[in-house]
């Protein structure tokens, strides 16, 4: 399309011919650098005033971690979960509103024989307050199903 011109020069045009040596020859359409080729060239594919501040995020609601493992389940000094109303609530929540009651009791290691009498009790209350039971499924309850 360049009639013979230097291969070198830029036509505007791609070429889906093939080149000297039998190589297809692409050329590019744009001269000089655009802020888009900046913001690739930057690895930025966001420009200045998309970009979102933690001030920003923090006034529309977003909350950051307080603490090296905030949002991570607490244990106790022989590694169990430690048994809480709003920690068997999270990991309800965490698995859709409903989990399998028996992987409930394993990852609070209440489902063995060893497992004291006062854990397993603590274990159930809390369990009933917070979920209903429907073949071997425990599902939160309406009111529950909210975290904050």
């Amino acid at each position: 399309p360049n009639g013979g011109a230097n291969p070198g020069e830029e036509s505007g045009l791609a070429s889906g011919g093939a080149g000297p040596g039998g190589v297809a020859v692409v050329m590019a359409n744009r001269s000089g650098t655009s802020s888009d080729a900046m913001n690739v060239a930057s690895g930025s594919d966001l420009s200045e005033d998309d970009n979102i501040t933690r001030k920003s995020m923090k006034a529309n609601g977003h909350r950051g971690k307080k603490g090296a493992d905030a949002g991570a389940a607490s244990r106790d000094s022989n590694g169990l979960l430690i048994i809480s109303k709003k920690g068997v609530q999270r990991e309800i929540w965490l698995a859709g509103c409903s989990i399998d009651a028996k992987k409930l009791y394993k990852k609070y290691g209440v489902h063995t024989k060893k497992a004291s009498q006062d854990r397993k009790n603590l274990f159930k209350n809390i369990c009933r307050e917070l979920c209903n039971m429907k073949d071997g499924m425990l599902i939160l309850k309406q009111h529950y199903s909210k975290m904050d």
